[in-house]
């Protein structure tokens, strides 16, 4: 799991970024600054990418079993929810789909998850195909873990 966001890789932090500020914008009901629009207009394929990073952070909003936490955008530090939604995007570009769906689920409602998950999957695909991974943690590529009180669940109904 990710504590800071300085564990990230620059691609890790700017769709970080991107989220906290899109987050911010639907709070207020304004649309995303577009100095988020530019800054990431700079990344290969960067429009593709922020169509969507828009799209997962609606899907994101739209299938929420409860109110999602996003930090500021000037925050060093990541927040549970931040770490669940990186960790499964992290999970998608290994090709993970049962890690995605188990970090989703604490923040998903079951009708929401499959879109959810569709949406973290193009996402890590085009930052895969642009050889933009989002954390150091890729180059080893070990198994994701799930959050703490689904691997404790499993750990006590496998015994």
């Amino acid at each position: 799991m990710h504590q800071n966001t300085c564990e990230l890789e620059l691609t890790g932090r700017l769709l970080l970024w991107t989220l906290r500020h899109g987050s911010r914008a639907l709070r207020q009901r304004r649309d995303l600054p577009n100095f988020v629009r530019h800054t990431l207009s700079q990344l290969p394929a960067g429009m593709h990418l922020l169509d969507l990073s828009e799209n997962l952070l609606a899907q994101l909003t739209l299938g929420a079993c409860r109110a999602l936490q996003f930090a500021g955008p000037e925050s060093h530090t990541l927040n549970r929810d931040e770490n669940q939604i990186i960790m499964a995007l992290i999970a998608a570009q290994l090709g993970l789909k049962s890690d995605v769906r188990l970090l989703l689920a604490d923040l998903q409602h079951s009708g929401g998850l499959r879109r959810t998950q569709r949406a973290c999957f193009a996402l890590a695909t085009i930052l895969d195909h642009h050889d933009l991974p989002l954390s150091r943690i890729m180059s080893s590529k070990p198994r994701i873990f799930v959050p703490e009180k689904d691997h404790e669940s499993r750990t006590t109904s496998s015994r």
